[in-house]
């Protein structure tokens, strides 16, 4: 009988410490931004796959994606055709080993969703909720920068505004090695050289190894035509 309330009592004291509560959280965030860097670097990159965790309990997957269809989606889903290569047994099954309890799979060219698990989520609610972050996140963003930094990463909100560029391209994303900033070439080609500077001073204060991404716009993507590394 000790033993019995001596288990219970245990588990009782894992319960309440936040930091266990807190755990599976975090791995589930960290699950998500593992899988980015996955598809990023893998054979079907070209589809811009970003995956967020997201929810009260960050136990909602959104696995958002340039321009998918339904039936690609499912396949993405179920690690079907090309897809098996990048993520073998497919998303689905690396989001439940993980713990998430709903995956939603939505394109941002138009309003295309595909959902697995019980939350009725519509594409636009998913779109909307928050990203979950994790502490290390949260100080990493909270840092220090410089007045010339704010003023650049300013100019790349009100330019991503200005020619209506969808809100996936408002935050550095991985290309190959470096991280980069994604602008529209005419946006850029207007700029003037202290607007630039302070675009090139911001990534550099966030990252050691960027650039800055020069496109075309398509609606409300960027087409990817060059990088300018920066040094």
């Amino acid at each position: 009988m000790k033993k019995i309330f001596a288990l219970v009592m245990g588990f009782a004291i894992v319960l309440a410490n936040p930091s266990f509560a807190e755990e599976p959280k975090v791995n589930r965030i960290n699950a998500a931004k593992s899988l980015t860097d996955r598809l990023d670097s893998s054979v079907i990159r070209n589809l811009q796959i970003r995956v967020h965790a997201k929810g009260k309990n960050c136990d909602i997957m959104h696995v958002e994606t340039l321009n998918l269809l339904p039936p690609m989606m499912e396949a993405l889903a179920n690690g079907k055709l090309n897809y098996g290569q990048a993520i073998p047994g497919g998303i689905n099954n690396f989001a439940q080993n993980y713990g998430f309890k709903s995956i939603l799979y939505t394109s941002r060219a138009d309003e295309s969703l595909i959902a697995y698990g019980n939350d009725a989520i519509s594409s636009s609610e998913i779109k909307k909720m928050q990203a979950c972050s994790n502490q290390t996140d949260k100080k990493t963003s909270q840092k220090q920068v410089s007045k010339v930094e704010i003023n650049g990463k300013n100019l790349i909100e009100k330019i991503h505004k200005q020619y209506k560029i969808h809100s996936f391209y408002s935050e550095p994303v991985r290309s190959g090695s470096r991280m980069v900033i994604w602008l529209p070439e005419a946006a850029w080609n207007k700029l003037t050289e202290n607007e630039k500077s302070s675009i090139r001073y911001y990534m550099k204060g966030q990252y050691s190894n960027c650039g800055i991404g020069i496109g075309r716009v398509d609606g409300v993507d960027i087409i990817s035509d060059k990088i300018i590394p920066i040094q």
